[in-house]
């Protein structure tokens, strides 16, 4: 025996012959062929057989997929055979309900010349048997209420799977896939006879091409409502501590997260909802997770996380319902999806997909962000202090500078309150430096050991008793100052009330020498002329000689 491997009408068979007879293996989809051309049923080798001695011509006829004119000579005969006994017995012509089934079998494989592609989706899951599987494969349009059944053996099936997985697009041939598939059309070998496609082989980058037009059309559409940019707008709180993570548990996205947080994932609050991340119930359940953030405001940001997979299994986060939630959605929303190499539109549509754009990557914005918050905390507050510092010396100066601006009226009889006013003030001025100077410290040293959380607490406290010591300091001068201008004008009634000219309107007078000093006693009165000043003015005197003498 020699053996060939054959595909006959869409179907791989064996076929075994010798000189003098041809057995074909596997042969039960086309068996009614078999059968016209005198095939047998060999039960005990499960094999079709035929003891034709025209081997050559019979192989011939099994390559062009059972075509040739004996067939057809065949099936004269018997229509002259159906037609006479449709004469004598005054019967129209007809044909049995199989032999119909053959012709139209024929017609159906001659009038479309053998394989044609068809594209649609898979709109059922598939049924799988041991030799073959079965779907549901329905028009692209959905106002197209058509579809075919398939079928494919478990032969196609493998090679298909093995192109889609190869080619990243899918995992499998499953439901909902947008595909197109290399078939052959024929009739169904069960009882009850019904056009069938015969799956052959199938073309991935249609199919990835469906997807990524789904993500341009869902694009386009949030694009055409005005909210494309929505999430732009949101602004990540200085300390973003509470996070809610919508994510599934089946996965590492969890775990890769928090792996990329390292030494600062406990420094972080994060409350996870379990989600679907894939299937038909993926969406609702991603949006509900949203929805119960939104409601409750206990996180400042919400992540939806999920790792690498088919572009046919990410294909969802390019819904157009999902996305326009995340559009619309009161938080901030983080997203990272699958690989880095394609954004999905849910990404395009977020606040912020970090880069690389996977779980991991997450992880390590939040890394980055916890020592960037630090640093600029421990930068506002060395800003605060040194504007603190500056008020003070400003206000200082301006304390001492109104102080010198009070009319001075004898700077000896002053000087001391003066030296006792600045004095003060110099030392309260002292202490509240020397207490903030202490403050910065305790905060730089603070900065090293505590989270942002008690670190911000501590500048917002810091900076209140900044402002407190401030406010004592400028209560505490204008109080020095009000009470140094109240002293002052007591010494200034003093002055008033013992200036000479008060004196003489009190009928005293005042005997002055010719450089107009005064003479305070008979012995320093030494010339013989003297003046004698009143209040209301001056005459001229003579010394007495008599009494001189």
């Amino acid at each position: 025996m020699k053996f060939l491997s054959l595909t006959i009408n869409g179907f791989d068979v064996k076929v075994a012959f010798d000189e003098n007879s041809v057995h074909v293996y596997n042969a039960y989809p086309i068996k009614d062929d078999l059968k016209l051309r005198g095939y047998r049923w060999n039960s005990a080798e499960k094999v079709w057989f035929n003891d034709n001695n025209d081997v050559e011509n019979e192989l011939i006829v099994l390559k062009n997929n059972l075509k040739s004119d004996s067939i057809e000579e065949k099936q004269e005969v018997k229509s002259d055979v159906f037609e006479k006994e449709s004469k004598n017995s005054g019967l129209p012509e007809s044909n049995s309900v199989a032999e119909l089934k053959n012709r139209l079998q024929r017609i159906i494989s001659q009038s479309l010349g053998g394989n044609i592609w068809v594209r649609g989706i898979i709109s059922s899951e598939l049924k799988n048997y041991k030799w073959a599987s079965y779907f549901d494969f329905r028009d692209e349009d959905e106002g197209q209420d058509v579809f075919f059944s398939a079928e494919l053996k478990a032969s196609v099936l493998s090679s298909i799977n093995y192109k889609l997985k190869k080619s990243g697009v899918a995992d499998s041939l499953s439901k909902d896939l947008p595909v197109l598939l290399l078939v052959n059309i024929g009739l169904s070998y069960k009882k009850n006879v019904n056009i069938k496609l015969n799956i052959i082989d199938i073309l991935p980058e249609f199919t990835r091409e469906k997807i990524k037009n789904q993500r341009e059309i869902t694009l386009d559409r949030l694009k055409t409502d005005g909210i494309l940019e929505n999430q732009k707008q949101f602004v990540l709180p200085m300390l973003t501590r509470k996070i809610g993570l919508i994510s599934s548990e089946q996965g590492t996205s969890v775990q890769d997260i928090l792996a990329g947080m390292g030494k600062y994932k406990d420094k972080y609050d994060v409350f996870f909802i379990d989600a679907r991340m894939e299937g038909d119930n993926a969406v609702s359940s991603i949006i509900k997770g949203v929805e119960y953030f939104e409601k409750h405001k206990i996180v400042d940001v919400i992540l939806i996380a999920r790792g690498g997979g088919s572009e046919q299994s990410l294909s969802l986060f390019n819904d157009y319902k999902l996305c326009k939630k995340i559009c619309n959605s009161k938080l901030p929303i983080i997203t990272a999806i699958g690989h880095e190499k394609d954004l999905s539109a849910i990404e395009l549509c977020s606040f912020l997909t970090p880069s690389p754009s996977t779980p991991s990557g997450i992880g390590k914005f939040f890394f980055d962000k916890y020592i960037q918050t630090e640093k600029e905390l421990i930068s506002l507050f060395s800003g605060i202090s040194s504007l603190s510092n500056s008020l003070l010396k400003d206000h200082l100066f301006a304390v001492h500078q109104k102080i010198n601006s009070i009319s001075i009226i004898n700077k000896r009889l002053i000087a001391d309150n003066y030296n006792k006013i600045t004095d003060r003030i110099s030392y309260v001025f002292l202490r509240v430096n020397s207490k903030i100077k202490l403050e910065i410290q305790n905060i730089n040293f603070m900065s090293k050991k505590i989270e942002p959380k008690r670190l911000y607490n501590a500048v917002l406290d810091k900076k209140a008793n900044v402002i407190r010591h401030i406010k004592s300091v400028f209560d505490n001068g204008a109080r020095l100052l009000k009470n140094s201008n109240n002293n002052l004008k007591q010494i200034k009634s003093i002055i008033n009330a013992n200036a000479p000219d008060k004196i003489l309107k009190r009928g005293f007078s005042l005997t002055l020498n010719k450089e107009g000093q005064v003479i305070t006693s008979k012995e320093k009165f030494t010339d013989n002329r003297a003046v004698l000043r009143f209040f209301d003015g001056e005459v001229k005197i003579k010394k007495n000689e008599d009494e001189n003498g």
